[in-house]
This record gives C-alpha cells, sequence and structure tokens, in this order.
C-alpha cells in the first residue's frame, strides 16, 4: 500500500515484477507497494536497480516492467494542442497531474480501484489540480467513460485489459 507523504515527490520509479507474495521491504525509498493481477508493484522515489535484482534473484521473480516517471518528460501540448484527455487506470493519478500541469484543460481519470481513487483526488489536490481532473471510481468492464478527448492514457494491467475484451 503507499503510504504518504508521497505527493512530495516529483519522480517516481515504479518495477513491476512477476511476484504474487511480496516480502517485506524496509527502505527509506520506498514509497509503497501493490499487488494486481499476479504482478508486485514497487514504487519508490530513487531509482533502486540493486535493491530490486536482489529480490529477484532471492525469489525467482523477474521485471516485468519499470519506468523511471517525472513530470518534466511529459510531452502533452508540445507539437499539438491537447484539450481534453482520459486517464484509464489512473491509480495514484500521476498521468493526470503531469497532463493538467502542461496545460490540459479537461482530464477525467478512471480507476476501478476505491483507495486509488481517493489517493488520486488528494493528489490532484496536492498538486492544485483538482479543477481540472474529475477522478471517476469505474469499472471499465461495466462503465465506459467519455472517450471523445485529445488524449487517451492507460496503465492497465493484463488480466484488467482481457477482462474488459472479454465483456466487450
Amino acid at each position: 500500500m503507499l503510504r504518504p507523504p508521497y505527493t512530495r515527490y516529483s519522480r517516481l520509479y515504479t518495477y513491476h515484477l512477476g511476484l504474487e507474495n511480496l516480502p517485506a521491504i524496509n527502505d527509506p525509498d520506498l514509497i509503497g507497494t501493490w499487488i494486481e493481477d499476479e504482478t508486485a508493484i514497487l514504487f519508490f522515489h530513487r531509482p533502486k536497480e540493486r535493491l530490486v535484482r536482489n529480490l529477484c534473484e532471492a525469489s525467482g521473480a523477474e521485471v516485468i516492467y519499470e519506468a523511471d516517471l517525472d513530470y518534466t518528460d511529459w510531452e502533452a501540448g508540445r507539437q499539438i494542442a491537447i484539450n481534453t484527455a482520459l486517464d484509464l487506470g489512473c491509480g495514484t493519478g500521476l498521468l493526470a497531474i503531469a497532463a493538467a500541469k502542461q496545460g490540459v484543460g479537461r482530464i477525467t481519470a478512471c480507476d476501478n480501484n476505491q483507495l486509488a481513487c481517493q489517493m488520486a483526488r488528494a493528489n490532484c489536490q496536492a498538486n492544485g489540480v483538482q479543477d481540472r481532473v474529475a477522478v471517476l471510481e469505474a469499472d471499465l468492464r461495466r462503465q465506459c467513460p467519455e472517450t471523445r478527448v485529445d488524449l487517451v492514457m492507460a496503465n492497465l494491467y493484463k488480466g484488467g485489459i482481457n477482462a474488459i475484451l472479454m465483456a466487450t
């Protein structure tokens, strides 16, 4: 679970591991962990390649995906005008917040996890973009948000994508 004060970091390092049971991790840079679709996701505010490599060697897991996310890396609005956006699987709201900070006027951020939506709302408030980001708790298998937008962003898990595809 993510633990405060996760909103104070301008950079987020995530590591997705093929691991269902995550051992306790005692690291001062750990923001939190999340397990979904038999995948453990670790969030840090500093890179942790060595720690992740050691964890994988000890558990037999593999790194499925890793990302270094920084608001300044965002490219929205530099080549085309983006006025509206949809963030599917918004989690903590990082992509929606980045879009708002880069000038996107209206963003709908969706997640099926109630806690993730609460965190996304809190993060939008903390970053002063709550007036441009609407957070919607929605199960995309049953409720599809408005998709007539300039930009669609998605951070969905394999199990979630498969369930959506099976439902349509």
